[in-house]
């Protein structure tokens, strides 16, 4: 028990002096970011506004699998650059949070996909130097990223270089993994090196890159939990060693985290990694490599909220911390886009009923996952929503045939011993997912396009029970 004790002493110290250590580094590049001229910026995204690139005729693209248009920027990029290109004020308070626009949007408003990247035109145009206030919630790595290399790139190319560096990096752990499993094939290790390769595939294929992966802001986000899954497949079984890893990785999941689903991805993959070992672990040693992520996680956004408290009057930390809490619960219909009220009474149900009855939500937020499924499925809505099904049937019906041998030889289905452990952490995966939804249930109904692309732990958990079917029958 001592010696356990100092293991999981040991990774949790090693995860939180990590995390520290980049927080240390990101403030400094904050600082860094917030003595830049804005003017480089301000020129490189003119000049895209003046080639159309932000226009809502020219820029949109195609889904690879269907014949839905998309616009070519998210409301996310076109706020973090509105972010880039509004007059410097004060160094210490510009480096710890940025400015946005106090009014968002266009007037009148047109699309409300395109409506930010409007706004942003009359930014570099007609309104240089806007009311603003302070975006305090998160901790915008986009936005000192992208003061630092926006001038460098160009728009364009800040968005080629972070969709190429995620593409390459799945590619490559696929290859890999596909390589070292060929090569051990025969071997325990096979089954390992077999889950990875598909888990990056899943990845490519099924977490919306056609889609997202094009979004730069999405895209970085997307960075370090692809970093995590390397980090995973070759992490050395040093406890201090891997706890080091995964607050390194927890706090650059913060760092680029605007809550649209990395978090819960990434805790899905440690879970996942569990499930594709040989020998899977026990309880003790998952639940310590999560602790250690979740400290990376934690840490960076307690420090910048005591920071806060403590060097600016004008920080609130209630007030963010209220804007989270309505992403868990509080009234949905205010945000709600008109022409989904629009649609919905159409069909005969009164939007209201989400706020005034909220038992609708969870039926709705079903419903909406089920027609974003085209978000998986790369523009094909039957496909995305029909390889959703046949995931979750095949789990299911995995779990039902082992717990019912389990139970039938006696094992008894409470106890882990009858079922395969590699089926109990894929399903453990996947159950973590459902419970981000339902926990963070307002956001997965708002934003139910982003959230839609975390369907994809479904496949890599039901590749990963496929992998362990002889453990599962001895």
């Amino acid at each position: 028990m001592r010696t356990a004790l100092r293991s999981t002493g040991g990774s949790l110290a090693a995860a939180g002096g990590g995390a520290l250590l980049l927080s240390l580094l990101f403030a400094l590049l904050s600082l860094l970011a917030a003595t830049r001229d804005p003017g480089p910026a301000r020129e490189r995204l003119r000049a895209s506004l003046e080639a159309g690139s932000f226009s809502a005729s020219l820029g949109t693209f195609s889904l690879p699998l269907g014949s839905r248009e998309v616009p070519a920027w998210d409301s996310n990029d076109c706020l973090i650059f509105m972010m880039l290109v509004l007059p410097r004020q004060d160094l210490a308070r510009d480096a710890f949070s940025p400015r946005i626009p106090t009014r968002l949007e266009p007037e009148p408003a047109g699309d409300p996909v395109q409506a930010r990247c409007e706004r942003l035109g009359e930014l570099l145009t007609t309104d240089p130097d806007p009311p603003a206030h302070r975006y305090d919630r998160y901790l915008h790595g986009q936005r000192v990223l992208a003061t630092l290399l926006l001038p460098l790139t160009g728009p364009e190319g800040l968005r080629r270089l972070v969709t190429t560096a995620v593409a390459l990096a799945l590619a490559g752990l696929a290859l890999l993994a596909g390589w070292r499993g060929r090569q051990r094939q025969g071997t325990p290790e096979a089954l390992r090196d077999a889950a990875f390769a598909g888990y990056a595939l899943c990845l490519l294929a099924f977490h919306a890159l056609p889609m997202f992966g094009r979004y730069w802001s999405h895209a970085l986000s997307d960075l370090p939990v692809v970093v995590l899954l390397w980090a995973l497949y070759l992490a050395p079984p040093a406890p201090a060693a891997r706890g080091l890893l995964l607050g390194l990785l927890g706090a650059a999941v913060s760092m680029l985290e605007f809550l649209t689903g990395q978090w819960p991805l990434a805790v899905a993959l440690i879970l996942l990694a569990a499930a594709a070992q040989p020998s899977p672990p026990g309880w003790r040693a998952v639940a310590r490599d999560l602790a250690g992520f979740g400290l990376g996680v934690v840490l960076p956004l307690a420090a910048k909220l005591a920071l806060g408290a403590l060097l600016f009057a004008d920080v609130a930390p209630a007030a963010e911390g209220s804007g989270l809490l309505h992403r868990i619960y509080g009234p949905v219909v205010p945000e709600m886009s008109p022409r989904e009220a629009a649609r919905l009474a159409a069909l005969g149900f009164d939007v209201t009923r989400l706020d005034t009855e909220p038992w609708w939500r969870l039926p709705y937020v079903a419903a909406r996952l089920a027609y974003f499924a085209f978000v998986p499925g790369a523009g094909a809505w039957r496909l995305g929503l029909g390889g959703t099904a046949a995931w979750v049937f095949g789990l299911a019906l995995l779990a039902g045939s082992v717990g019912v041998l389990a139970w039938r030889f006696g094992a008894g289905l409470p106890r882990r011993g009858g079922v395969s452990p590699h089926l109990w952490w894929a399903l453990a995966a996947c159950g973590a997912m459902l419970g981000w939804y339902v926990l963070f249930l307002n956001h997965t109904l708002l934003h139910t396009a982003w959230m839609a692309r975390t369907l994809v732990v479904f496949p890599m958990a039901a590749w990963v029970a496929w992998l362990a079917r002889p453990a599962a029958r001895a």
